[in-house]
């Protein structure tokens, strides 16, 4: 079954109630796992490097906003704490998006790979 499967590069679905037969066709789900994750990966790179800059972004932004040697200079100019409160509000609706964006994008490139999971009858 397993030349046949690399030969022909196709997927084989068998039903048994053998022990030795089921524990092989977890070590084939495994291994198409770990292809899919090794195919994917500049994807999943891609995914997470976004959503980590995301966050850096927004969090850098607030630790300037809440630092207190810019805090003691705001003090006194209420248009400038107004500015950063506005800037704060729109740099996380662009965070929000963004990552939306992203998380769609992931699902639509590994939506073959889900596809073949539910195929296979993996449940998470």
């Amino acid at each position: 079954m397993n030349s046949l499967n690399q030969e022909k590069d196709a997927t084989i679905m068998m039903v048994t109630h053998d022990a030795f037969a089921a524990s092989y066709c977890k070590r084939v789900l495994f291994n198409i796992a770990k292809k899919n994750v090794e195919k994917n990966l500049k994807v999943y790179f891609l995914y997470f490097f976004s959503i980590v800059f995301t966050v850096c972004i927004y969090y850098s932004f607030k630790s300037l906003q809440y630092n207190p040697s810019i805090d003691s200079v705001l003090l006194g100019s209420g248009n400038v704490s107004t500015a950063f409160n506005a800037a704060s509000v729109v740099i996380a609706l662009f965070s929000v998006l963004f990552i939306y964006y992203s998380n769609n994008f992931f699902i639509k490139k590994r939506k073959k790979e889900i596809g073949l999971y539910a195929l296979l009858g993996i449940k998470k």
